[in-house]
């Protein structure tokens, strides 16, 4: 991957452990960012972190009915591991 001055890399969404998927030039690529903050130089000479991505985390849920639904406030419910 070449990135050029004024290009602008996309961070999708987190991915766990220290890691972010970013898309750049239509692919996308996984791998640690270290956020100082909007307007900061990163510490990679050249790079400038523009905006902050929220998150919000969603749970999937079924009933014993078998319905199936989505929250978006996983406090609520037990068992809502993303590894479960």
């Amino acid at each position: 991957m070449s990135v050029r001055p004024g290009d602008v890399i996309y961070t999708l969404h987190y991915l766990g452990e220290g890691y972010d998927l970013f898309w750049f030039n239509g692919r996308t690529y996984s791998d640690q960012i270290h956020w100082d903050g909007v307007g900061i130089q990163s510490e990679v000479p050249g790079f400038r972190f523009l905006e902050q991505p929220t998150m919000v985390w969603w749970v999937k849920l079924r009933n014993a009915s078998g319905q199936v639904g989505w929250s978006n406030t996983p406090w609520d419910f037990t068992d809502n591991s993303a590894c479960s």
